[in-house]
């Protein structure tokens, strides 16, 4: 606001205006800056002044600028150059006095090429002992901050209705802005928008490029010792250990010869801070502690910055002068540290004539833009709209490098202003580019010898998906531990985890789910089990090794792994359950090598499996009894084909309203000749795994048909049979023929038969099962998907398929009627299948009430012991008799 209009403010909002305007431009100081490199920043303190200088004037702004000034030295202990603000408010107040309408950044720039400039030497104490580049770079940033906060400030109070809230409303006017300033203000937004960015840019790049240089010469002096130390013998070593002068001496040395190819200085101190050996040859047998003269600030691993204690009370960069990098690290065996200083001025020479230059080169494009604008902008001001159109988002367009499309005038005003920003935009890109690339090779250089030794590491040792240690790793870590253990020490187990229905989830929703599901599992192992080694085989297979005191340690130690991974994990936006099972094996209790405790604990992961899974086992000799039976079902099952040892028995579907059959299932069983009646899931999973169930499942295929067709010659033509079909049959080429030409061989029309798929063979593999059921369908063969809603179909899928009919699982229906969950699953899968004319059959009804469950939910067929279990091909007709008796 200018003097002449200060009548007009509402008084009551001067004192706490301006005292928030205080706060604002103490915290600019203080805290809100952009970090740049070597303590140089952007503060915005000088906005909220200049903004204070617009409404209230140049001695209110002045008092401000200076209570602002001491709230920042004395109470937050910053540099005193806070109170350079002052002169910086009265030189830019008398001018815009003397000249109401000039811009804010011009009066700025006069205030930094004069007496700025005087206020800086002075204050820098001219010439300085480190050079010019130091000076000039703090100077030209200094300048160019002012620059963009005046540029901030001024638009602020343009375009922003501050005068409004501070006028009477009856004497409030309407507010104009001249296309000059609209012009002025984008022709420099343009210019410093995309160098602010390019300094930030620039400088993150430059502190990491320091860091990670620093790190390496840091650790090739850390190689250098230890290599060299690697070759001392026992004894020399030892005598090292007690100060043998003589050792001592040689290691003195030996800090001097690795420093002399740097610029760093090595000091090797023992665990109670003392000096005993350095490359300076100076400072031997003091006490080393940085932080009684300085602060430390760890800025990797290991790596520390460290600024002295006394700070600079003008200039920050002069504080960063005297800093210094000190890396950390271990000697191998030895209770020595090295310590690695490396002196930062280093850096600063190097870098800081770049910063001056670049920010030089910023400062002439400025002057050059606010030149070009003020002399042309009146004469261009009817085709604005042009070069507004192309310089819009121009500080964007350029960070995203896209190429700008200036338009083209007959103007020659325009023309050359249009020419000026392609040059400057050009320049600027240039410079962001080549800074990049630069900083790009100098990082790379650094992290590729960094990285080649880190790779081959985890190559070697880590498990490339999930990062944790591999097979090689537990084999050497296990040979470790068995070794101390012989010697006495704390003994341990290793506990092997296999992920329940991994299988399942990878056949059907895809390896890349698979790989998500398995890095999720390894991050919540870690979780659990902390700091023990953890390890992964390879496919599902994880082993913990967990030394112990106690047997509850080691319960405890699975209890967690169990509840970890009892909660839900989202893969490929869907939500699985994934559960484990984990045996565990103790040594040297069960085994006393490596591969006896690992097939020790496999089996007992196989023996929890088997018992459910999502539960641990210790490892018991009875384990490998079941083991040796499984064998043996597995070799009776060759013979019991031949032997007519397996027999097809029926399991009659009842119509939901009549309760008549309408249909049979055909399901296979074994009558061993020794164990007796054999539980189909024992001996079917063993069929899948041999393949024997390709030979098995057609002829029962072929059995029922021709069991079918004697039955409909007994006069039940209304019923039809249901075959299942396993996935390994499904995948056999010709399927489709075969079962036409079984059909043919027992005269049966396709519609009289019904083929049972699961409903993992859809999800696992869509396009196969696409073409086969289609191929079953085209026939007139009725299809039915089996244990529904134990997979991952969806609505789309049923859609696409369209089969026949849909096979609830038994596990929905078992008390439905004390599950509202379950229940309700029935009920929308019902719904859902009507809506799509699908037939739905619910399995394993066994009660009154859970018929009366689903008989509501009008489900057309039931199925299970509540009517009749499966039955022999004899029982089976006794009861179509008697049904049909009952009947007449």
């Amino acid at each position: 606001m200018r003097t002449t209009e200060m009548h007009n403010v509402r008084y009551r909002f001067l004192f706490p205006l301006g005292a928030l305007l205080c706060l604002l431009i103490t915290a600019g100081v203080c805290f809100l800056h952009i970090p740049l490199i070597f303590g140089l920043s952007l503060s915005f303190s000088m906005m909220f002044l200049f903004i204070a200088l617009r409404l209230f004037g140049q001695l209110t702004t002045a008092v401000i600028s200076i209570a602002a000034a001491f709230i920042s030295v004395f109470v937050f202990d910053h540099s005193l150059i806070a109170f350079a603000m002052a002169a910086e408010v009265l030189f830019v107040g008398y001018i815009l006095k003397r000249r109401p309408g000039s811009q804010l950044i011009i009066a700025d720039l006069l205030y930094w090429l004069t007496l700025g400039l005087l206020v800086y030497a002075f204050l820098y104490d001219w010439p300085p002992d480190h050079g010019a580049a130091a000076f000039i770079s703090m100077y030209f940033k200094a300048v160019l901050s002012g620059a963009f906060n005046s540029l901030l400030a001024d638009m602020a109070t343009t375009y922003l209705p501050l005068h409004k809230w501070l006028t009477a409303k009856e004497k409030r006017k309407t507010q104009y802005f001249s296309l000059h300033n609209i012009l002025f203000h984008m022709v420099l937004l343009a210019v410093t928008v995309p160098f602010i960015l390019f300094m930030v840019t620039s400088s993150k790049y430059q502190n990491e490029a320091i860091v990670e240089r620093t790190a390496q010469i840091a650790d090739n002096l850390v190689s250098y010792i230890n290599h060299d130390l690697g070759t001392w013998s026992e004894r020399e070593l030892q005598l090292l250990k007690l100060n043998g002068l003589v050792q001592l001496g040689r290691l003195n040395q030996l800090a001097a010869e690795a420093a002399s190819h740097s610029d760093a200085t090595l000091y090797i101190v023992d665990n109670e801070g003392t000096i005993v050996a350095d490359s300076a040859d100076a400072s031997r047998w003091q006490q080393w502690d940085a932080t009684n003269q300085g602060r430390l600030i760890a800025v990797q691993d290991s790596l520390y910055i460290w600024l002295p204690a006394v700070r600079n009370l003008l200039f920050e960069t002069e504080e960063w002068r005297n800093a210094k990098f000190y890396y950390k690290a271990v000697l191998n065996g030895l209770p020595l540290t090295l310590l690695i200083e490396v002196p930062l001025s280093v850096y600063m020479d190097e870098i800081l004539p770049l910063y001056a230059l670049h920010y030089g080169f910023v400062l002439l494009c400025i002057v050059i833009a606010i030149i070009g604008t003020v002399v042309f902008s009146r004469a261009i001001s009817q085709a604005l709209h042009k070069v507004s159109i192309a310089s819009a988002e121009l500080p964007s367009k350029t960070q995203r490098f896209e190429e700008v499309e200036w338009p083209s005038s007959n103007i020659v005003e325009v023309h050359r202003l249009i020419g000026n920003f392609q040059h400057m935009s050009g320049i600027l890109l240039y410079i962001f580019l080549e800074t990049i690339r630069v900083n790009e090779k100098l990082k790379k250089q650094t992290e590729q010898l960094k990285e080649s030794e880190q790779r081959l590491h985890e190559l070697a040792y880590y498990d490339e998906l999930t990062g944790l240690p591999n097979r090689l790793y537990f084999n050497e870590r296990l040979g470790a531990l068995i070794h101390s253990a012989e010697t006495g020490e704390i003994p341990f187990a290793i506990l092997f985890l296999d992920l329940d229905r991994f299988k399942h989830i990878n056949d059907t929703m895809g390896h890349a789910a698979g790989d998500q599901l398995l890095i999720s599992v390894a991050e919540r192992l870690k979780r659990q089990v902390g700091t023990v080694d953890i390890c992964r085989l390879g496919g599902d297979e994880f082993v913990v090794i967990i030394p112990y005191q106690n047997h509850d340690e080691i319960v405890h130690a699975a209890s967690r792994i169990l509840e970890g991974l009892n909660s839900p994990i989202t893969v490929l936006d869907v939500e699985v359950m994934v559960k484990t099972s984990i045996g565990i094996s103790l040594y040297s209790r069960d085994a006393a090598t490596i591969d006896a405790m690992l097939k020790n604990a496999d089996l007992a992961m196989y023996e929890a499996k088997a018992r459910g899974g999502s539960r641990f086992l210790f490892y018991s000799e009875t384990m490998k009894d079941k083991i040796s039976e499984r064998l043996r079902l597995e070799l009776s099952l060759h013979r019991a084909f031949a032997s007519n040892e397996l027999e097809i028995y029926y399991q009659p579907k009842y119509d939901s309203r009549t309760y008549r059959i309408v249909g049979v299932e055909a399901l296979l069983r074994w009558h061993h000749p020794e164990m007796g009646m054999i539980p189909p899931d024992h001996f079917i999973p063993i069929m899948e795994e041999t393949g024997d169930i390709i030979q098995i499942g057609e002829w029962i295929l072929r059995q029922a048909c021709r069991d079918l067709r004697e039955l409909r010659r007994m006069g039940y033509t209304d019923l039809t049979v249901a075959v299942n079909l396993s996935p390994r049959q499904l995948d056999m080429p010709g399927l489709v023929s075969l079962v036409g030409a079984i059909l043919g061989e027992a005269s049966l029309d396709p519609e009289h038969l019904e083929l049972e798929v699961t409903e993992e063979f859809l999800v696992r593999d869509r396009e196969s099962a696409v073409d086969v059921l289609t191929g079953f369908k085209s026939m007139g063969i009725s299809i039915a998907i089996d244990d529904f809603g134990t997979g991952y179909s969806s609505f789309s899928q049923l859609k696409l398929l369209r089969p026949n009919t849909i096979k609830i699982d038994k596990s929905f229906i078992r008390h439905i009627h004390e599950d509202e969950h379950n229940a309700s699953i029935v009920k929308a899968l019902t719904d859902m299948s009507k809506s799509l004319q699908i037939k739905v059959v619910a399995e394993g009804v066994e009660t009154a009430e859970e018929l009366q469950i689903v008989q509501s939910f009008q489900c057309e067929c039931i199925q299970g012991y509540y009517f009749s279990q499966p039955l022999t091909r004899t029982n089976l007709i006794a009861l179509l008799a008697r049904e049909h008796q009952e009947q007449r």
